[in-house]
């Protein structure tokens, strides 16, 4: 079973050095072709979405602002200035249609000691199904219930993502997971939040939480 995620607003430092890495990786494994700047965007979101999905903390801590094509990186144009800097990248334009694409070609294979092979296979299996669409399908796709939750060049808090995640919630639901949220206590151990046994009616309920406390939130920050 996967391990309930933190719901604490920071999952973890930024890790630049790690998060290059990634950058690098998804540009060396992923034909030029198939990977314009919306789709690695995409790739890096959703990477990142599905570890902390699972384990409760994200890849390499990086923050995602939410923009009218979906989630970006905030430090993805630094990033790939300093890949081509350093020389293991290099960029290209390509024509669409009637579009110009810009597009990155790896000229080194990319260091990613840094990863774990389960964190690897996370970002290949991604990178692969993302590959296989349009960025327009894949940007459309990115507009979920997390993205709707804020605002404009707001960033993204990635325990938001669990609104996603499940069903849509009961009033009841709400009414509990907003009960429990601002009127129990819980323990913090390590910066990460630690449920009493109580309290623990499944991974589902803590989905519930994710969106009812954001759902909250968003009312009284949009209104």
């Amino acid at each position: 079973m996967s391990a309930i995620p933190s719901l604490s607003e920071q999952t973890s430092v930024f890790d630049v050095e790690k998060f290059t890495q990634l950058v690098h990786y998804i540009i060396d494994f992923l034909d030029p072709s198939r990977l314009g700047k919306t789709k690695l965007n995409k790739i890096l979101w959703f990477s990142e979405r599905e570890m902390y999905i699972k384990y409760g903390h994200t890849l390499t801590g990086e923050t995602y602002l939410k923009f009218p094509e979906g989630p970006v990186a905030q430090h993805l144009l630094p990033t790939l200035q300093d890949l081509m800097r350093r020389g293991l990248i290099v960029e290209r334009q390509s024509r669409v249609c009637d579009c110009h694409r810009t597009e990155y070609v790896s000229l080194s294979a990319p260091d990613i000691s840094s990863f774990s092979q389960e964190e690897v296979d996370i970002v290949a299996r991604t990178a692969s199904h993302i590959a296989q669409m349009s960025a327009r399908q894949i940007s459309t796709i990115s507009h979920d219930r997390t993205w709707d939750l804020f605002k404009l060049r707001e960033p993204i808090k990635m325990v938001a993502v669990l609104a996603s995640q499940t069903r849509e919630p009961t009033p009841d639901d709400i009414e509990w997971a907003l009960s429990w949220a601002f009127n129990t206590k819980v323990r913090q151990r390590n910066n990460r939040w630690s449920f009493p046994e109580e309290y623990d009616r499944g991974k589902e309920i803590f989905r519930v939480y994710g969106l009812a406390y954001y759902h909250s939130n968003s009312r009284s920050t949009k209104n």
